[in-house]
């Protein structure tokens, strides 16, 4: 905001004008369906560990901090998914760029 209210910020907006977009489906390999298998497996363990501390120690004081630390669980388990679907499309659209 400072850099904003003293002129001294730049934005350009790219302009999507006579733009093309297309939607491709990207299939999983073998590797990538275990891959995300996993990462399920561990997210779930991870959900039940969570839970399990809040149920038998307690040390969650309220609804809040048990509101927040799901909340925080739920950001992480969406970034992790998000970060990783981008990571199997690598190939793919490396491979249609180059077309």
């Amino acid at each position: 905001m400072e850099l904003k209210s003293k002129g001294l910020l730049l934005t350009r907006r790219l302009s999507l004008a006579d733009s093309t977009f297309e939607t491709h489906i990207v299939r999983l390999n073998e590797d990538q369906k275990a891959t995300y298998n996993k990462c399920c497996r561990v997210w779930v363990n991870f959900r039940n560990a969570i839970l399990n501390v809040y149920e038998t120690v307690a040390l969650f004081q309220g609804r809040e901090e048990f509101a927040r630390a799901m909340a925080e669980y739920w950001a992480g388990h969406q970034r992790c998914f998000r970060a990783m679907c981008r990571a199997f499309k690598v190939k793919e659209v490396s491979r249609l760029a180059r077309q």
